[in-house]
């Protein structure tokens, strides 16, 4: 929420954003940290997320429309590898004086990372074969416009990508018609 501020006004799902990148920062390291510990993992995590937030957005190459690559796998990696920092209950971190456990921790990150992308790259192939990744064109969109609840065409034709920009009120100049313009105004 802090760092929102530098940019623009702090949301609650930015908020509740941050909470969760902490908690799946936490999570790998549970039962290993103390509670001390457990507030600059969270706290790191949440910068991390936020940050790869926007690194994510702006690349307009990885479709990730609920941030969970940057919540989930930036904040569980590092939780995986402050574990190895700061483990101390059952296992002992580099800040005990073990640095092997941070070679251990990023094994598993390389590991779980390689893994995930294989399953998915796989899963992605499969379901591509079978009935396709992208959005076939549409002939004919309608949308239910709030104010008179009356079934209204957007545009004909229009790609999935257009129609999302359709949808939010500050990108509505890609529809050629101006009743639509007006709808969303509403």
């Amino acid at each position: 929420m802090l760092l929102s501020w530098r940019q623009r006004a702090p949301s609650a799902l930015g908020i509740v954003t941050g909470a969760v990148a902490g908690l799946a920062a936490i999570t790998p390291a549970a039962g290993f940290v103390t509670p001390l510990a457990a507030i600059p993992i969270g706290v790191v995590a949440a910068i991390a997320g936020y940050y790869a937030i926007i690194l994510i957005r702006g690349s307009k190459k990885v479709d990730d429309s609920l941030d969970v690559l940057a919540c989930h796998g930036i904040g569980s990696t590092w939780g995986v590898l402050a574990t190895g920092i700061f483990a101390t209950i059952g296992a002992t971190g580099l800040l005990a004086g073990n640095s092997h456990q941070v070679v251990v921790q990023i094994i598993a990150i390389g590991v779980t990372w390689g893994y995930s992308f294989l399953v998915t790259f796989g899963l992605a192939k499969i379901i591509d074969a079978v009935m396709g990744l992208r959005v076939r064109m549409m002939k004919n969109l309608w949308v239910w416009t709030s104010a008179s609840m009356v079934k209204a065409p957007i545009c004909e034709g229009v790609e999935m990508k257009k129609i999302e920009a359709i949808i939010r009120p500050e990108k509505l100049h890609l529809c050629a018609t101006s009743w639509t313009r007006r709808a969303f105004r509403e």
